[in-house]
């Protein structure tokens, strides 16, 4: 089954051998285990510590799944006008870069 799993704020199993994931990230690794094809469409901008995971887009593959990280801008408050920019901006890029692939069975 192909599933894609959409969110951004989480960490991610890349972020360190230390870091606790969320609910996407657990569901990320379980749904890894039985064999789908997944997903995980998120942002190069790690919320938590404020830095950009990485410079550019990037698709980290896992055993025939991977995350997909998407372009987005820098920001320093949680609540801030840049904040809302970033988001549409990462919002914009996904809009753009799903075209490459096909749909999937759940979202």
């Amino acid at each position: 089954m192909r599933i894609w799993l959409l969110t951004i704020g989480e960490p991610l199993p890349e972020d360190g051998i230390d870091v606790r994931l969320y609910r996407t990230g657990l569901l990320y690794k379980l749904l890894c285990d039985t064999g789908d094809d997944v997903i995980w469409w998120t942002s190069s901008f790690n919320h938590t510590s404020k830095e950009f995971r990485v410079d550019t887009d990037r698709k980290i593959s896992n055993n025939g799944s991977s995350i997909i990280l998407l372009k987005a801008l820098k920001y320093k408050s949680n609540l801030s006008l840049t904040r809302a920019i970033s988001q549409a901006y990462t919002a914009f890029d996904f809009k753009n870069r799903i075209k490459k692939y096909p749909l999937p069975d759940i979202i």
